[in-house]
């Protein structure tokens, strides 16, 4: 039996996992613009800074919250400009990254490059898009999060590869202080 009628199998017969929500967001899209959906019209990539795609995703450490803006060149997955900050501020988030991207990659006034992300206030708020229309970068976004998938994968690796040694040095911490104050009592 395949992973998928397996998944079938078990949601027939009851045997389902509850997912908890997770109470953050990092997208607000009441009210959004929508820029049209560019990688839909793309055929094939031959080169660096044809498309980046760009997302937010955030991360604990220590009981503190991080937001991670991160652009990544499509050709050859190289992340090309990032930002951190403990705020979801354009000043903080979609506009440190983009310009770091710009400035590693030494892009020209009229690049052509389209510029994916997903419905995030950050990706349309104005100053935003003037820094992007002053390098002839064409706005791309996507409805929700199937339509930024390599963004989205990152952030999978980001939250499940990387980030899963904090998670798990804070527990340890965390156990380690519960079975100290358990010795003493």
């Amino acid at each position: 039996m395949g992973r998928d009628r397996f998944g079938v199998f078990c949601h027939q017969n009851g045997f389902k996992v509850e997912v908890k929500k997770r109470g953050y967001r990092t997208t607000d899209s009441r009210g959004t613009i929508y820029f049209p959906n560019l990688l839909l019209t793309l055929d094939e990539l031959t080169g660096i800074n044809q498309l980046w795609v760009s997302d937010i995703t955030y991360f604990e450490i220590d009981g503190e919250l991080f937001y991670l803006t991160f652009i990544m060149d499509v050709y050859n997955r190289e992340i090309v400009g990032f930002s951190v900050s403990d705020n979801l501020r354009t000043e903080s988030t979609t506009l440190p990254a983009p310009k770091m991207a710009i400035a590693n990659r030494k892009l020209g006034k009229e690049s052509g490059l389209i510029f994916h992300s997903d419905g995030g206030g950050q990706y349309y708020c104005k100053v935003f898009v003037s820094l992007t229309n002053g390098y002839g970068i064409k706005n791309s976004m996507g409805k929700t999060a199937y339509e930024n998938p390599i963004a989205e994968r990152i952030n999978g690796t980001i939250k499940n590869d990387y980030n899963v040694g904090y998670q798990q040095k804070e527990k340890s911490k965390q156990k380690r202080k519960s079975q100290h104050i358990n010795h003493i009592v």
